[in-house]
């Protein structure tokens, strides 16, 4: 799938091409070459989504779920790397992506928020 990404293709293919990266080394992100692959990548995806979004709303009517940006903002978290995860979090709330929580990703922004106060205190 790596080696994929070098191969020219169209927005929507690109947009499932990363994601399916990026979920696959989340699942093993425990491993630190699996973890590493996923920061590259979750980072490539969240940053070409500008050039996806449009694809991807016009050939499914709507943008699905990105599992792509909740991932990233987790692993930063858990990384210590708060204020990128909470940009990431933004970035998905102004693409209007839902997380699928009962709060969405301001919920996870203010989560975010309390780890990080407590880590600092």
């Amino acid at each position: 799938m790596l080696r994929a990404l070098q191969t020219p293709t169209n927005p929507v293919d690109r947009h499932f091409l990363l994601l399916t990266i990026v979920q696959q080394a989340y699942r093993n992100r425990n491993n630190p070459e699996m973890r590493s692959i996923l920061l590259k990548h979750a980072r490539q995806h969240v940053d070409e989504f500008s050039g996806l979004a449009g694809p991807l709303k016009q050939e499914l009517g709507k943008l699905p779920q990105v599992p792509t940006f909740p991932y990233l903002a987790t692993v930063l978290t858990e990384d210590g790397h708060y204020d990128e995860a909470i940009e990431v979090c933004r970035k998905a709330i102004n693409f209007g992506l839902d997380d699928g929580t009962k709060s969405g990703f301001a919920g996870r922004i203010e989560r975010i928020r309390k780890k990080q106060h407590r880590t600092a205190g």
